[in-house]
């Protein structure tokens, strides 16, 4: 199962998608695409928002981002309206450690045209797998966040902004 927070009525700004392909070295033939790593570049701060907050269970110094994987189901067009979903969920229980996945999802027309998973190693002793869920899901539910633009982006007011 898992927590999710919910993020409505995003678009990329085609000013930054330009920085991006230019600093990144990130050629396309289409302009008018956004390129398929750019949604994680620009998502990511809403990642460490939620995993440094002081109601996240774990300590972010001492976990180790262990991977990611990256799905494009099609082309994101420059201007589409899209909503992002943050969830986190699958927690594992690695040698007294645990291991959680937070997925990102953008959705244009209520269909997901993009996806990506983290997995990250949270270093703190723990007391089983099924705990940690629990641990988890209760601490996103908690965390208030303030309006603000991140990555071209402006997040709602609260952590579900629209229907959490």
């Amino acid at each position: 199962e898992g927590e999710q927070r919910s993020w409505q009525g995003g678009s990329f700004d085609r000013t930054h998608v330009a920085r991006y392909r230019q600093l990144c070295c990130s050629p396309s033939d289409n302009e008018d695409v956004v390129p398929p790593l750019y949604p994680h570049a620009m998502l990511g701060p809403l990642q460490l928002q939620l995993l440094t907050h002081a109601a996240f269970p774990f300590d972010l110094i001492g976990s180790v981002h262990l991977r990611n994987h990256i799905i494009q189901y099609r082309p994101i067009r420059l201007g589409a309206t899209f909503d992002a979903h943050l969830k986190i969920f699958q927690c594992r229980r690695r040698r007294g450690r645990i291991e959680f996945d937070m997925t990102q999802e953008i959705l244009i027309d209520d269909t997901v045209v993009w996806t990506s998973c983290s997995t990250i190693l949270a270093q703190q002793q723990t007391a089983g797998a099924e705990d940690a869920a629990h641990v988890l899901a209760a601490s996103v539910a908690r965390i208030e966040g303030e309006r603000r633009a991140i990555g071209g982006v402006c997040v709602p007011p609260g952590p579900g902004g629209g229907d959490g």
